[in-house]
């Protein structure tokens, strides 16, 4: 989701969350298509003519803290829920589309806004909110450019007067970050390092290493390859950052030091570089040796050394087994030190200059830096098989987390109106799904996990909820990262995404001091399917976007699942901008969420009858007003109009063809029977005549008989075949042909499904019109309640 040269790598640092069967009339045709294609633009590389750019200067994403308006008194709150599916998006990431993007959300809030489809009343907070990935395309992430402009076009638009006192929870957006490893490298770093290594061949490739390519690969937006375990040349630059790194630590020097900050540090950077890439050379030409050595727990003597040396010079392998082997037993068990083995420790020795000391600090390097990096999944699985049997240290090899990209998953959350806040609330626990290439290859055994982890606490997919206690604690997650305190409403609301909800992490790291802070808690997801009992709620409600199948839902605390429970009423409007017209559907009876289509203006929204908010001031009558919930009160009566003549209409199909399908029934029946006996007669004729070849058959019907009496209900039925064939409709179920007066079985089972279907019609219309009428008459006896206190 890329030019060949990528923005400069920043670490995003946004600031958490401070604490605090029956097809409706007039259905439109598809819900808010947000597609338009647009190649994605990427900033520069690094790039090396920039003498003072670092790899790991970090530029924090801009958090807005404006003034606190007056004191607020909510009491209700309401959802209000933008239907759509954000899993199959083909929309790349580009400024161009995610302008388009916020321009028609906006649109689609304001309208619903304007038309008064949101209870109006100042005590009312709607929360306008969307689904999980609606901003980001799955196979890139945001540039820095790209995500900054983002917000800056959403905190203009909420702004908007109509969205005063309301919040906005806009589902997430991803950016990711460089490798770890990479932070303490330089672009001007790659020259030299192509110089020393890239002769180097290794492992999977023949070709010299292109160390600029691969540094391009690493610090662009596009999705790490999760299709093969081995990247040598990745696994070079990030041993020769970390060892960078290393090398400044011990001389207390901050790895994110610009270039030109060296000048006034008495350590001398281009030295430290050399002496690295001399250790990574030796490493990586010696790789087999080193997978042997750096684990055995007692290393042999300079003077052994140089003995194997002598014999395995003078080619006796014999001797030489016998000075070697025991260092490496039961590792390397004293039959499987062959010559070939012995020539590439003796490579080794030589490297190193037979020395012991040279020897144990280069293995060591090798398990710490090279080797976790560089190792397949079976490389890395026999290494720490061969410590166990050594019984070494360290018993397992290192994360190769630091030379993967870091990705960043996070839901904005803004306050409408002039002056709004602005909220960050990141993911915890990255999805399988979050990446195609991670969910193509989840089962292969190439996968390595760290291929997608999360920026907030470097999780990967394959943790769980209680892996992730220590994770949590070393990366300060604490409650403030998912509540927002919204001043400028009065409401405090609970911000989780997707896994951290469904697998249980905010539930047993967070729900629990969480709860009684928050009214509401707000599940922003992709892959969620409904509320579940137990895994997160608010002192009022719960609700959930799902960008996947799942529904938009709304569930009171005290009416969870697993208190038998059911929704907060959610009904669906969809806006038609050809017609201008809105359609009602209650609790979204025939709804199908569709995916994204940034040209295409119809939406669709869950608008949830308003709630009132524990621990907050009841509704007063007064507060309803001329205009309260007007729109609303317009598509309800539009509808119960509509379906009231649908049922008119049906109603009169079903008086015009039960007579028909009476009359014919009892005869069709019988013409049925007559000709399933004379059917099976002839298959007994010929099933006999087959095996008793010359005989003849005798029938126990008279078939003249039989067919005298087909002949005479088929006139019987005639009549009203005659009468079905005057139906243009009727006759649209037969290809527009005529009925034959033989095709009393086809008429009636075509009769029979019409009533069938405009009954199930007639009742599912019924409760359509109820329900509104219901509505309306709490409405209008609030109003009138109003109106009664007023006077």
């Amino acid at each position: 989701m890329f030019p060949k040269v990528p923005q400069q790598r920043v670490r995003s640092q946004s600031a958490p969350l401070p604490n605090s069967g029956l097809k409706p009339l007039g259905k439109s045709p598809n819900p808010l298509k947000l597609g338009m294609d647009d190649s994605p633009k990427m900033g520069p590389l690094p790039s090396p003519k920039k003498e003072n750019q670092h790899i790991g200067q970090l530029v924090p994403l801009q958090q807005v803290q404006l003034e606190n308006p007056k004191v607020v008194n909510p009491k209700r709150i309401q959802l209000v829920q933008l239907q759509i599916k954000t899993d199959d998006t083909d929309i790349k990431n580009s400024v161009q589309n995610l302008k388009a993007k916020v321009k028609n959300v906006f649109d689609a809030f304001a309208l619903v806004h304007k038309e008064n489809l949101v209870d109006n009343r100042k005590g009312t907070v709607p929360v306008y909110t969307l689904p999980e990935f609606f901003w980001s395309d799955f196979n890139s992430t945001l540039t820095k450019d790209e995500q900054n402009i983002l917000i800056q076009e959403i905190k203009t638009r909420a702004q908007g007067d109509e969205f005063e006192g309301a919040v906005f929870v806009l589902g997430t957006m991803v950016s990711s970050e460089a490798p770890q490893s990479l932070t303490s490298l330089f672009p001007q770093d790659l020259q030299k390092i192509q110089q020393q290594l890239g002769d180097l061949s290794q492992l999977t490739t023949k070709d010299d290493i292109d160390f600029e390519e691969t540094y391009v690969q690493a610090m662009d937006h596009g999705i790490e390859d999760c299709s093969t375990d081995q990247h040598e040349a990745r696994a070079l630059l990030a041993t020769i950052g970390d060892m960078m790194e290393a090398r400044l630590k011990k001389q207390d020097i901050d790895p994110n030091t610009p270039l030109d900050g060296f000048d006034d540090l008495e350590f001398d950077r281009d030295q430290a570089m050399d002496k690295v890439l001399k250790r990574v050379h030796t490493m990586s030409t010696h790789r087999e040796a080193l997978t042997m050595v750096s684990t055995i727990k007692t290393y042999p003597s300079s003077q052994t050394l140089t003995k194997f040396l002598n014999e395995v010079d003078k080619n006796d392998f014999k001797n030489a087994k016998k000075t070697i082997a025991k260092f490496f037993d039961p590792g390397v068990p004293k039959y499987g030190m062959n010559e070939v083995r012995m020539q590439c420790l003796a490579e080794l020795f030589k490297a190193v200059g037979a020395k012991t000391k040279n020897l144990k600090a280069v293995a060591k390097d090798f398990r710490t830096f090279y080797f976790p990096k560089s190792a397949s999944n079976q490389e890395r699985g026999k290494f720490e098989k061969r410590v166990k049997l050594m019984k070494s240290t360290p018993k397992k090899l290192g994360s190769p987390s630091s030379m993967y990209k870091l990705t960043e998953n996070k839901s904005m959350v803004i306050e409408g109106g002039k002056g709004g806040k602005v909220g960050f609330s990141k993911k915890l626990l990255p999805s399988h799904a979050d990446s195609p290439s991670y969910f193509e290859n989840r089962e292969s055994d190439k996968l390595i996990p760290q291929k997608l982890q999360s920026s907030s606490i470097i999780a990967n997919p394959k943790q769980d909820s209680h892996d992730l206690g220590g994770q949590i604690q070393k990366h300060h997650i604490d409650d403030s990262n998912f509540i927002f305190k919204s001043p400028k409403t009065g409401i405090d609301l609970g911000v989780t995404i997707c896994r951290d909800y469904s697998d249980g992490v905010y539930k047993d790291h967070f729900d629990g001091t969480v709860k009684n802070q928050i009214d509401h808690l707000q599940i922003v997801s992709a892959g969620v399917p409904k509320i579940v009992e137990n895994k997160g709620s608010g002192k009022t409600s719960v609700g959930l976007n799902d960008g996947l199948s799942g529904n938009s839902q709304f569930v009171t605390t005290d009416d969870l699942p697993h208190k038998g429970g059911q929704d907060i009423r959610t009904d669906i409007v969809e806006y038609n901008p050809d017609t201008k017209e809105f359609t009602y559907l209650p609790q979204g009876m025939g709804f199908e969420k569709q995916g994204m289509n940034l040209e295409d203006k119809h939406f669709s929204m869950g608008i949830s009858k308003p709630t009132h908010l524990k621990d907050h001031n009841l509704s007063s009558l007064g507060s309803f007003k001329d205009d309260t919930n007007v729109g609303s009160v317009k598509l309800m009566e539009k509808m119960i109009q509509d379906h009231e003549t649908s049922i008119s209409l049906w109603q009169d199909m079903v008086a015009e063809l039960e007579p028909i399908l009476t009359a014919i029934t009892k005869d069709v029946i019988e013409i049925d029977e007559i000709t399933m006996k004379l059917t099976r007669d002839n298959d007994a004729k010929l099933e006999f005549e087959k095996k008793n070849e010359g005989q003849k058959y005798v029938s126990p019907l008279n078939h003249e008989d039989l067919q005298s009496q087909l002949e005479v209900l088929h006139d019987k039925v005639a009549p009203w075949i005659d009468q079905v064939n005057q139906d243009v409709l009727l006759l649209s179920k037969n290809g527009d042909q005529p009925f034959d007066r033989t095709e009393g079985s086809k008429v009636r089972s075509l009769l029979r499904e019409r009533v069938e279907t405009f009954k199930a019609n007639i009742s599912g219309s019924t409760k359509i019109v109820n329900y509104n009428k219901e509505s309306l008459n709490r409405i209008t006896i609030d109003r009138l309640k109003s109106q009664q206190q007023l006077v």
